[in-house]
């Protein structure tokens, strides 16, 4: 299974419709091409949707300072 798929199906799972999560993962795709560890080299944004203040400093403070690609998907 692909990575957008596994992705996909993380959210369909989680009650999100086929269509809703199709365009998250697209937004995601876009951000960070899925890479858990992309970083922003001018903003400093992090991961798969790129967190900034404190929504990166909660993803961080709960995952620590590598959240892996399931922690991003539950954040």
């Amino acid at each position: 299974m692909s990575v957008a798929n596994k992705a996909k199906q993380y959210f369909v799972n989680k009650g999100m419709t086929d269509v809703a999560a199709t365009g998250l993962v697209a937004n995601l795709m876009r951000e960070s091409a899925l890479n858990p560890h992309a970083v922003n080299g001018t903003s400093g944004a992090y991961g798969l949707a790129q967190w900034l203040g404190s929504r990166k400093r909660a993803l961080f403070n709960k995952y620590g300072n590598k959240p892996s690609f399931n922690d991003q998907l539950d954040f």
